[in-house]
């Protein structure tokens, strides 16, 4: 396996220029210049861009980078170390065994060093300039001269950084003493002004919350409308607005019946949400929510009993106009069933109905304005009466009930009745009214054993 820059020139650069310049090099920031079998140039994407170089002579790999950092300290960078990884990927150098790092500045010539390395640079050029292809005034080094000259410019970079004046660094003031345990008690008890809600009037007319059978329909469950409308001149209701009320703001409707049911609209807060700059409690209240099967069985009751739960009369989004009529919604304490019922008429076949059942009346299922997994709108028997909620035990039947609610009673013809039976049997239902033909019992029966016998061919 062919060995690479990083791996061999590992040692000269510190974990923490590795460990940035690879993250360079993953993000991108790297943009190849010039690449060939000696020499790979590239601009690295920092602070700003900075221009590296990578240039293999025998086995000295010289770099050098435009950064603040290695011009500084002459010390390989993050930079220097995104484009050595760059050079790896695009495999153009021969990397030797006994590769080391070096920088472009010589400081040899610097009156810092010794009079013993002038052996070293005073070598006599080879006579014959042309045989040789050496350009005058450049002198050859052999390999162990070279690791002489490295070394010696170590030594001259490190004695140097010791000679520069540390930078001086203001001294941090003294950490206060902590305040004594009553004051920070006190300090918790007392509320802050963020926690003082300011004493003003939400509205000044009456909050209402309108069922919609129509968009409750096509969303699955009770979709509800928090809007608030005040009185005209005349005596008569103004047509109802939204109302628009932050969380904090809850704990200001006059009624304890309303900050309980928003409360339980808003639901819990996030287990990660801020608990100290009040931004939970400047979430608005949501002005249209939808009621699962749950919050059904546990707000209806007290939305009907604020009296303020009203229903609209137009059934459809097309019939509804501004000035459409608010009905009242009243709670049946009364808990109703649904039963599924199936007629036989000997030469039609089987007749699909349903019927719903409470303690005091018994109706049909053709009665009930809206159907959920949890409640039951009835339709007003008599013209004077409101529309009424009652808590339901669907039994198992709620597709059934929806079917029922979409298409009303179906004949199935008597040359279908296995299929009926099929129908049943999977549905499991809890109440059911049907001829006896078509009640199926299940048993659990315990396994007979079967003994496989075989004829022998003769």
């Amino acid at each position: 396996m062919p060995r690479t820059l990083a791996a061999t020139v590992r040692r000269f650069v510190n974990h923490t220029s590795r460990n940035r310049g690879e993250s360079y090099f993953r993000s991108g920031r790297v943009s190849v210049i010039q690449s060939d079998s000696e020499r790979f140039s590239a601009s690295v994407r920092g602070t700003q861009r900075y221009d590296v170089s990578l240039q293999l002579d025998d086995d000295r790999l010289i770099v050098k980078c435009t950064c603040p950092y290695f011009e500084g300290s002459i010390e390989p960078c993050k930079h220097i170390w995104a484009t050595i990884l760059a050079a790896d990927q695009a495999r153009r150098f021969h990397v030797p065994s006994d590769l080391s790092l070096d920088f472009d500045d010589d400081p040899t010539d610097a009156a810092d060093l010794d009079d013993s390395d002038d052996g070293l640079l005073d070598e006599e050029v080879t006579p014959d300039l042309r045989e040789s292809g050496v350009r005058p005034g450049v002198r050859r080094f052999s390999a162990a001269q070279r690791r002489a000259i490295a070394d010696r410019m170590k030594q001259y970079w490190s004695e140097r950084r010791r000679r520069v004046a540390p930078i001086s660094r203001p001294v941090p003031p003294p950490r206060p003493a902590p305040p004594p345990a009553w004051q920070r008690f006190l300090s918790h008890v007392t509320p802050s002004q963020s926690d003082v809600v300011p004493a003003r009037a939400l509205h000044t007319g009456e909050l209402i919350y309108v069922l919609d059978l129509a968009r409750s329909a096509m969303a699955g469950g009770l979709l509800i409308e928090l809007l608030t409308r005040e009185r005209k001149k005349s005596g008569d209701w103004a047509k109802p607005k939204t109302l628009t009320i932050t969380r904090r703001d809850v704990a200001l409707l006059p009624d304890e019946r309303d900050r309980r049911i928003l409360d339980a609209v808003c639901g819990a807060t996030h287990a990660y949400a801020y608990s100290g700059d009040g931004y939970s409690a400047s979430l608005p209240v949501p002005s249209t929510f939808l009621l699962n099967p749950t919050l059904q069985r546990d707000l209806v009751p007290r939305l009907c009993q604020t009296g303020r739960l009203l229903l609209r009369s137009a059934m459809s989004p097309a019939d509804q106009r501004p000035d459409a009529p608010l009905i009242p919604i009243e709670w049946d304490p009364q808990p109703a069933t649904f039963v599924v019922c199936i007629t036989s008429d000997a030469p039609a076949g089987y007749t699909i109905g349903g019927r719903i059942c409470s303690a005091e009346h018994e109706r049909g299922f053709d009665s009930a304005l809206f159907v959920t997994g949890a409640l039951i709108l009835w339709r007003s028997a008599q013209p004077d009466d409101q529309p009424r909620f009652a808590a339901l035990e669907t039994g198992g039947a709620d597709r059934w009930m929806a079917q029922l609610l979409k298409a009303g009673p179906v004949t199935v013809p008597a040359a279908d009745t296995p299929v009926v039976a099929e129908a049943l049997a999977n549905s499991d239902l809890a109440r059911l009214e049907c001829p006896d033909e078509l009640r199926v019992e299940v048993r659990a029966e315990a396994p007979r054993p079967v003994v496989p016998s075989r004829v022998p061919n003769r």
